[in-house]
Order: C-alpha cells, then sequence, then structure tokens
C-alpha cells in the first residue's frame, strides 16, 4: 500500500528544497518531513498496473504537488507539500516476474500545533496509508493489447480467460500519464502498496460508484456478445450440413410429423433457455 514514514526533522539538503515553495525560509524546527510510497507497478486491487515509464513520469509531476486528506480537494484539507520524488528499484520482482519499482518521495508540512494531531498519529503509525490523484491518456488490456474501454477490447478487469491451456488474469496497464493531482492520506487504498484514484483521460474522477456502474455496462456488453455467438453456434449446427450445389431435400408437408425436426427444435429451445 502507499505508506507513509515519518522522517521528522528536516536536514539542510531537504530545506533547500522545501524553501522553493515557502514565502519565507523555513529552519529545521518550522518543519516537519516524511517518506511517501506513492505507488509502484504491482498490479492493484482495482487490477490496474503501472509502466515503468508511466512512474518516471508521475516522478517528475508529483514534486510540488500537495498532500491532503481522503481526496477531498479542499483548502481545508491541505496537509502537506511534496518536495522530491524518485522511482527506486528495489531488486525484487514483482507478482507478474518484472523487477518491482516504487515512486518514492518526500513531504513536508508545517510543525505547530494545528498539525500535532496528525504528526502524532504518523508517529504513532495511524495514518501511514495513501492514494495518489492523477490522470492518464492510455489504458490498454493485458490481454488483447486493446484500449480497454474501446469497444475492440471485451474482457472485463479481474477476471480469468484461458487461451491455448494457458490462463491469464485481465488487468489494465496504465501508461501516458498526463497529470498529477495530489497525493491523499487514506484508510483503504486501491493498490495493495499503493492505493490509486482513477480519473478519465479529461481530468473527471472516476469514482468508486462509477466504477461499478461502468463494469455493469460492461458485462451487459459481454452477456449479448455471449448471446450473439450461441446464436451463430446454434445457426450453424442448423444449416452448416448443407453445402452450396447439393440439391435441398424437399421439405416435409404441412402437418407432417417429422421426429427429427421435432427432436432439433426441442435442443433449440433447450439452448436458448441457456442463453
Amino acid at each position: 500500500m502507499a505508506q507513509v514514514k515519518a522522517a521528522g526533522q528536516a536536514q539542510d539538503n531537504d530545506l533547500s528544497l522545501i524553501n522553493q515553495y515557502t514565502r519565507k525560509s523555513l529552519t529545521a524546527d518550522d518543519v516537519y518531513t516524511m517518506k511517501l510510497t506513492l505507488c509502484d507497478n504491482e498490479i492493484d486491487r482495482q487490477f490496474d498496473q503501472f509502466t515503468p515509464e508511466a512512474l518516471k513520469t508521475l516522478s517528475e509531476l508529483f514534486i510540488g504537488k500537495t498532500v491532503i486528506l481522503d481526496h477531498v480537494w479542499s483548502v481545508k484539507g491541505q496537509t502537506a507539500r511534496i518536495y522530491s520524488a524518485q522511482v527506486e528499484a528495489t531488486g525484487q520482482n514483482n507478482s507478474l516476474g518484472q523487477p518491482y519499482m516504487r515512486l518514492i518521495a518526500m513531504a513536508y508540512m508545517l510543525n505547530n500545533e494545528t498539525n500535532a494531531p496528525i504528526i502524532e498519529a504518523l508517529d504513532g503509525g495511524i495514518l501511514k496509508e495513501g492514494s495518489s490523484g492523477f490522470s492518464n491518456a492510455k489504458d490498454t488490456c493485458s490481454i488483447c493489447g486493446n484500449d480497454f474501454y474501446s469497444s475492440e477490447c471485451p474482457h472485463m478487469r479481474g477476471r480469468v480467460y484461458t487461451e491455448t491451456g494457458v490462463s491469464k488474469t485481465c488487468f489494465v496497464i496504465l501508461d501516458d500519464i498526463t497529470d498529477a493531482y495530489e497525493f491523499s492520506l487514506v484508510a483503504v487504498p486501491a493498490q495493495t502498496r499503493a492505493g490509486i484514484t482513477k480519473a478519465f483521460k479529461d481530468g473527471r474522477t472516476l469514482s468508486a460508484v462509477t466504477f461499478k456502474k461502468l463494469k455493469a455496462a460492461r458485462d451487459l456488453r459481454i452477456q449479448a456478445m455471449d448471446c450473439e455467438n450461441q446464436a451463430r453456434i446454434i445457426e450453424d449446427e442448423l444449416v452448416g450440413s448443407w453445402e452450396p450445389g447439393e440439391p435441398e431435400e424437399e421439405p416435409d408437408e404441412p402437418g407432417e410429423d417429422n421426429p427429427n425436426e421435432d427432436k432439433a427444435l426441442e435442443n433449440l429451445r433447450k439452448q436458448l433457455i441457456l442463453i
């Protein structure tokens, strides 16, 4: 998950970076610093994954951005500010066997009475999860390689698909980062190591409610495609035995019983029920 580690008093190199964002020079006693793990390239709870390029872009965009509470975009919720960020390779692998990478940042907040309860919660390990707000322009399906939100992609996040005997779980590859908005202290982040708030390509936040509606719409589309495929299978079974050039059999006279046709219709009825 996105971790917040209390770092305490700032060092001289920290102060030189921090004072780029202040109207007056702050001293080590004026600020409280903390280390953040903003996000990584592991598949998160919503079955999304950042590319290494996306993490690098985020490391540049997050510098100078605010730290707030619960993704509430309000002046009252501004708690700290990020003053440095970099992508860190740990030497380990993620669940896909790729080199595990995470985006580490440093943030500062004012060491005053107003922030004392937050600092106490940070030091006590109560506030430690976080979530990054961003927007991106490319969402690629891990199964088919198409734009996940386009009509060319029939797959669903988290669903397992088997092709040529190999089973793969569908997830969305996030790339082409266009902006980083903020980092929030939250209770339950989306990623197991870094929580993420998704956004549309025009910057609108994709809320949990919208996600559910989008998933329901995609489920309906998948069901419709399944029905269409079943209908084609039934049509092929009914007419597939006839080859062009072969004489068609004479139809039975009206009212004449045909056991084979009755059986075929009964099978068709059962298949339609299954659909």
